[in-house]
C-alpha cells in the first residue's frame, strides 16, 4: 500500500491484472494423483495434463541422454495425531514407473520423446505398480510427483510436479 493514492490505486489494477493473469496461463502443466482399490492393493495414476492456452516446450524422455527419462513416483502416507494437536507423517508406501515402463510407453506410442510441443488440453496417464493397502487406523493419503524437463539445450532445466495430496479410497 503507498501513501499516494493514485500509485495505490495503480498498484492495485496490477495486482488484479496479475491475478487474472494466473488464471488463464499461456504455458502450463498440471498433475492429479487417482487412486484406486481392488482386492487389498492401490493403484495409482497420474495424469499429466497441459493447461495452459498456448503448448509448452518439455522433454519427457531424451532418446540421446539415457538420464533424462521422466520419473513418477507414489507415496502414501499415514498422519499421526500428536498430543499438541499437531500430526505427524509415516510412511507407508512407495512406488516409483520404472524406466523401462517409460520406454515402452515411449515404444508403443502413448508418450513423445525428445524435444515436445504439449498442445493445450493433452493428457498422458502414468499407471505405477500398485501397493498393498495399508492396514493403519490413522488417516492415509497418497502424493504423486513427476519429473521432466524444459529443453533449454544441454542445460536442462528440470521439472518437479507434485500433485496434491488425495485420500485412500
Amino acid at each position: 500500500m503507498n501513501t499516494n493514492p493514485e500509485l495505490d490505486a495503480f498498484e492495485q489494477l496490477l495486482q488484479r491484472l496479475a491475478l487474472a493473469l494466473t488464471r488463464q496461463p499461456l504455458r502450463a502443466v498440471e498433475a492429479d494423483l487417482k487412486l484406486t482399490r481392488d482386492q487389498g492393493q492401490i493403484a495409482p495414476t497420474i495424469v499429466l495434463r497441459s493447461i495452459g492456452s498456448e503448448p509448452m516446450a518439455v522433454v519427457l524422455v531424451d532418446p540421446a541422454q539415457p538420464t533424462n527419462v521422466l520419473r513418477a513416483s507414489v507415496t502414501l502416507e499415514g498422519k499421526m495425531a500428536l498430543p499438541s494437536g499437531a500430526s505427524m507423517p509415516m510412511g507407508l508406501g512407495t512406488t516409483n514407473l520404472t524406466p523401462n515402463a517409460v520406454q515402452e510407453l515411449v515404444q508403443r506410442g502413448d508418450m513423445p520423446a525428445g524435444v515436445t510441443e504439449l498442445p493445450a488440453g493433452a493428457t498422458y496417464k502414468f499407471a505405477l505398480p500398485p501397493l498393498k493397502a495399508p492396514q493403519a487406523t490413522v488417516p492415509v493419503s497418497g502424493t504423486g510427483t513427476l519429473q521432466f524437463w524444459f529443453p533449454d539445450g544441454q542445460a536442462r532445466r528440470g521439472i518437479t510436479l507434485v500433485t496434491p495430496e488425495v485420500p485412500l479410497p
